[in-house]
């Protein structure tokens, strides 16, 4: 029996047990339709490349990110992303951001110089 094989058997078994347990939550079937919707979202995410697990803590952090984050403005106004940590931190997350593209850009240009061999 292949894994192909395998994963058939699991999705068949727990898909009716995840729409019937979402259902028996609070009994609105419109509960079911988000779940419908939410699943293709990440049948197309898949398929386009993008990150799941970022949606999802997205979606688990986002409430508490908004809270605190208006917390923050309205206790040490807005120039609260001047201290020193702040900036640590937003430098820390460009630095993150733009290492990949830059890499492939110097590697791109060592490439151009040495001919197309690296």
């Amino acid at each position: 029996m292949s894994a192909l094989t395998i994963g058939k058997y699991i999705f068949a078994f727990v898909i009716p047990i995840v729409v019937l347990s979402v259902y028996v939550a609070r009994q609105y079937m419109i509960d079911v339709y988000v779940l419908a919707i939410i699943s293709l979202l990440g049948v197309f995410m898949e398929k386009w490349g993008y990150s799941a697990p970022a949606l999802i803590l997205g979606f688990v952090l986002g409430d508490q990110f908004e809270y605190y984050f208006v917390n923050s403005i309205t206790m040490y106004g807005p120039f609260f992303f001047l201290s020193p940590i702040s900036l640590t931190i937003i430098f820390l997350a460009i630095l993150m951001i733009g290492y990949e593209p830059v890499k492939k850009m110097i590697m791109a240009r060592m490439k151009n110089r040495a001919g197309g061999t690296i």
